[in-house]
């Protein structure tokens, strides 16, 4: 349904240009055309749309030829014209235009007072507005007629690649320069040259230059803008061959044949087995669009950082090269971007259809908003519509003519969008298209305060639906422990803190219990066995008791200023405190594991110092055993930290420290830590082994002991091994993640 929509509102568009067209030949000829003539029978919508359009014309004829006509006259003849508020403002607009430039005297509320249904609209659009402005798509349409083969002031007509009611678009040789450019040929008005030229990105057609021909007996005045030729075609066409292709046999092929066709048309040939052509016609349809979607994003952050909003993003305005990158062109920079007289006309065009909610209230005259309220989340609503419909092969929104009224065209319009009905159906197994349509969502928001914020930021969202563990990484988790970390980082660190070292000291005190039992079971020491025992337990409370108050205490010092960065307590922070923050976030774990070495250190040599307090000097063996129980369970203790902060680091608290905004460069402190993991790996595979070899050497027979040694090494080994590899794949996802999103995704990733 919505295709026929689409197809039904090209094809009245084209009608509104060709009877447009007509019409003002007839009187360029000499005769004076009736109205009635031209118009179409049916629908009404086309119809109403074609009436207003010629009636500006009739005006602006009409006034040439020393007549006086006014609105009410037409509004008599044709009922159609007829609303409850009076005739269309565009109308009423176009009339003041013309009395004005023949040098009347007329004021508003002359108009105000034969239109009051129309007051507040036409102070909106008259108020603070040139006396002169036409709102007739006639100023813009181009009356005469060119071949290939003419010659055209410097270009040489070659072939003709583009028609329209307002210009002809020319592949054509440059003369001086000796150069094929592409040569739009139209009507001479607006300042888009101008403001393109300034732009230089790889992503937005090339404008060298433009030339004004004046009016003479035979012509009307030309301009010429000469711009880089692009042989692929339109992302329009694009969009119709999606739309003819079912959903499961998309792919970069599409766009591909598309390409080579157009090229081919243009009498180009393009190298059949080039590299890149054949990588694309491989990549999956989402990762095409996306690839896309990112070109067009840098393109419009690169024009806004210019301080140019393109304000007419849709597929007929993006050019194909002929490697598949696409070119954002036909920027609308005039001041009728936002003029009401275009709505209807546009709404069959195209724009309308593209536009964000504020962009459609600022086009009404109904409305309060003023063009001057646009920004570019305005550029990225429209840039979200075209890839869902690039997607689709359809337009998010069902948008119907409301029998070519204008301003409930526009009220429908809004309202659909403000209520968020957006068609993107796509089934949760395709893991692509579902990430996709989550930016596409954010791109749609009817709050512009959720769309993405800059080119670059929807570019990086973009580039991450290639990249899934990215994507996984940087997204809110919906439930579970790594949501848990990621709102309560201090809480999760002192977990996985507290957790390994407190099974671990369980374990050492139980094995060194055991050592004092087997030792002091000899006949003539069994006597101080409970002695013993009961000082080893004052020892152990002691230490522990100061052991791990102490390291939260450090623990709370080094995680403060990233808990209330992440937790969101520390207020609006720049770039470069956001930056030593994530830097300080990586050396967390390390950080965190030389404190728990110490403190295994300290309360070893504390322990034993209160031992000895307790009962006296131990003998050598029994400290020799000790030590080896603290060295393996101590380093143990530190690895497991090590690798579960880490793990907690780079899932949460990482990236909640992320500035979306911008590209982020933590390259080298990322490679650092997955070296460092390595060590630890390292550390945590001989730590037992270390400890296995001394109780050999010194000639223990306790084999529980061994045996546990054995079972726990390599379980702690397969942990840490696991963990290790999960470290080295999220920092490579991250470091990818950080750089600059360039020409999109190669294909997707898993």
């Amino acid at each position: 349904m919505t295709a026929g929509i689409e197809s039904t509102a090209d094809a009245a568009w084209s009608e509104v240009g060709t009877r447009l067209e007509s019409f003002v030949a007839a009187w360029e000829s000499g005769i004076v055309p009736s109205i009635v003539d031209h118009l179409p029978g049916e629908p009404a919508a086309s119809r109403r749309l074609v009436l207003v359009e010629l009636v500006k014309v009739d005006l602006e004829y009409r006034a040439r030829a020393g007549q006086s006509p006014r609105v009410e006259d037409y509004a008599a003849r044709h009922p159609e014209l007829a609303e409850e508020d009076g005739p269309p403002v565009e109308l009423i607009c176009e009339e003041y235009h013309v009395r004005k430039s023949r040098g009347e005297r007329v004021g508003l509320g002359d108009l105000c007072r034969r239109f009051p249904g129309r007051t507040r609209e036409i102070w909106r659009w008259l108020g603070a507005a040139e006396g002169t402005m036409t709102t007739s798509l006639a100023a813009d349409a181009l009356r005469e007629s060119f071949a290939a083969g003419q010659t055209l002031d410097d270009f040489q007509l070659l072939a003709e690649v583009g028609r329209g009611a307002f210009a002809t678009v020319f592949l054509a040789r440059q003369v001086s320069m000796g150069r094929i450019v592409a040569l739009k040929v139209s009507a001479d008005r607006g300042d888009e040259a101008r403001t393109l030229a300034q732009l230089d990105h790889p992503h937005i057609v090339r404008v060298f230059d433009q030339k004004r021909l004046p009016a003479d007996r035979n012509r009307q005045p030309l301009r010429l803008i000469y711009e880089q030729y692009l042989s692929g075609g339109t992302l329009a066409d694009i969009v119709i061959r999606v739309r003819r292709t079912p959903a499961r046999d998309r792919t970069g092929a599409i766009l591909v044949d598309a390409v080579r066709e157009a090229a081919a048309g243009a009498g180009l040939g393009l190298n059949a087995e080039s590299p890149t052509l054949s990588a694309l016609a491989r990549m999956p349809w989402p990762a095409v669009v996306a690839r896309i979607g990112i070109q067009l994003a840098t393109a419009l952050d690169h024009a806004h950082a210019a301080g140019v909003l393109h304000r007419d993003v849709k597929p007929a305005n993006v050019l194909l090269g002929a490697d598949g990158t696409v070119h954002l062109g036909d920027f609308n920079t005039s001041s009728l971007a936002t003029h009401p007289s275009h709505g209807a006309a546009a709404f069959f065009g195209g724009s309308l259809a593209y536009m964000s909610p504020e962009h459609l209230e600022a086009f009404d005259a109904g409305h309060e908003r003023s063009p001057d309220d646009l920004d570019a989340r305005a550029d990225f609503y429209s840039l979200g519509v075209l890839l869902a419909e690039l997607l689709t092969g359809h337009r998010p929104f069902r948008d119907q003519p409301a029998d070519g009224n204008v301003a409930r065209a526009i009220a429908e319009m809004l309202a659909m969008r403000h209520a968020g009905d957006l068609e993107l159906p796509v089934a949760a197994a395709d893991v692509p298209t579902a990430a996709l349509t989550d930016v596409l969502r954010e791109c749609l928001a009817a709050d512009r305060d959720l769309r993405p914020g800059s080119g670059a930021d929807l570019a990086r969202r973009l580039a991450l639906v290639g990249r899934p563990r990215a994507r996984s990484l940087l997204a809110l988790p919906r439930r579970g422990w790594l949501r848990f970390a990621k709102r309560r980082p201090f809480e999760a660190t002192t977990i996985c803190m507290v957790v390994p070292n407190v099974l671990l000291a369980i374990a050492n005190n139980l094995h060194q219990r055991r050592i004092l039992e087997a030792f002091y079971a000899r006949p003539d020491l069994i006597a101080s066995r409970p002695a013993m025992i009961e000082a080893f337990y004052v020892a152990v409370g002691i230490v522990n008791a100061i052991a791990f108050p102490l390291g939260a205490w450090i623990g709370w010092r080094i995680m403060a200023g990233i808990v209330r960065a992440v937790g969101g307590t520390g207020g609006a922070l720049s770039a470069r405190e956001l930056e030593s923050l994530r830097h300080s976030s990586l050396l967390v774990a390390d950080r965190s594991t030389w404190i728990t070495v110490g403190l295994w250190a300290a309360c070893g040599l504390g322990g034993a110092a209160i031992f000895a307090m307790e009962v006296g000097i131990a003998p050598l063996p029994v400290h020799l055993l000790f030590l080896q129980s603290t060295l393996v369970c101590g380093l143990m203790a530190a690895t497991y930290t090590f690798f579960l902060l880490t793990l907690v680091v780079m899932r949460s608290i990482y990236p909640g420290l992320l500035d979306r905004r911008a590209d982020h460069d933590d390259e080298t402190q990322l490679q650092a830590l997955g070296m460092r993991s390595g060590w630890y790996l390292l550390i945590s595979g001989g730590a037992p082994l270390v400890t296995m070899a001394l109780l050999f050497v010194m000639g223990s027979d306790d084999r529980s002991a061994l045996a546990l040694l054995t079972f726990a090494g390599l379980a702690g080994l397969v942990f840490s091994f696991w963990a290790h590899r999960e470290i080295q794949a999220d920092i490579a996802a991250l470091i990818e993640a950080g750089r600059p999103a360039d020409a999109g995704p190669t294909e997707s990733r898993r």
